[in-house]
C-alpha cells in the first residue's frame, strides 16, 4: 500500500514538473545579452543553429519549438515577460535576425497569434 501511495506521489510530481520550464536560466541577465554585441551574436548564432551553444542558450534553443506551440503555457509569468522583451528588442534593433527565427521556427505563420501578445 505504502508503495502504490509512493508512486502516485511521484506521478503527480513528475507531471506537476513538466508543466512548467526550468527556472534554471532565470537568473541570466537578460540586459547584458541584448546589450552585449558578443553576447547576442553567441545566443542568436546558437539559436538559429549556426554557431556553438552555452549551456542556457541550448535550453533555450531546445524549448523554442514547445513554446511557440504551446503558446508559451509552460512559461512562468517572469520568463513571458522575458520572452516578450527578447523578440520585441530583436524585431527592433536587429529585423534580419527576427526574419531569421521566424523563418526557421514558424515558416508558415501559424504560431504567430500565440506569441503576439508577447512581443506588444
Amino acid at each position: 500500500m505504502k508503495f502504490v501511495i509512493l508512486l502516485v506521489v511521484a506521478s503527480i510530481a513528475m507531471c506537476l514538473g513538466e508543466d512548467k520550464y526550468s527556472d534554471e536560466y532565470d537568473s541570466v541577465d537578460l540586459d547584458e545579452v541584448l546589450n552585449n554585441k558578443r553576447l547576442y551574436a553567441n545566443y542568436i548564432s546558437c539559436i538559429l543553429g549556426k554557431g556553438k551553444c552555452s549551456a542556457d542558450a541550448k535550453y533555450l534553443k531546445e524549448t523554442i519549438p514547445d513554446a511557440l506551440q504551446t503558446g508559451c503555457t509552460k512559461c512562468s509569468e517572469v520568463q513571458k515577460k522575458r520572452v516578450g522583451k527578447m523578440l520585441k528588442f530583436v524585431k527592433e534593433n536587429h529585423s534580419d535576425d527576427y526574419s531569421s527565427l521566424l523563418e526557421k521556427y514558424d515558416p508558415e505563420g501559424q504560431y504567430k497569434d500565440l506569441y503576439k501578445d508577447l512581443v506588444a
